[in-house]
């Protein structure tokens, strides 16, 4: 006897039970599951002429510009700035010479 009591087997019936009720119930699951996925990679793949997407914040959901992608790849950003609003950009101390 164990630290939790007897050890218990299974007959070769209830296994074979219980394994077709779990495929059974898992089957449903792992098809959306595995369409998901290829829509996922459908979505990556780098194919012209690709997708452009809209940037916004959270908290305000103005369009803040938009992004194209192809692929992986960001190809083209229009009115997205490199600093937050209120940052410090290290251009603004360069001095004329």
């Amino acid at each position: 006897m164990g630290a939790l009591g007897p050890s218990f087997i299974d007959p070769p019936f209830e296994q074979t039970r219980e394994l077709d009720w779990l495929i059974e119930e898992l089957h449903d699951t792992l098809t959306k599951l595995k369409h998901g996925l290829e829509d996922c990679y459908a979505l990556l793949a780098p194919i012209d002429p690709g997708s452009t997407l809209v940037v916004s914040t959270p908290r305000n959901e103005v369009v803040k510009g938009h992004v194209t992608r192809v692929g992986t790849r960001i190809v083209k950003g229009v009115g997205l700035s490199p600093f937050p609003p209120n940052s410090h950009n290290p251009d603004d101390d360069i001095s004329p010479a």
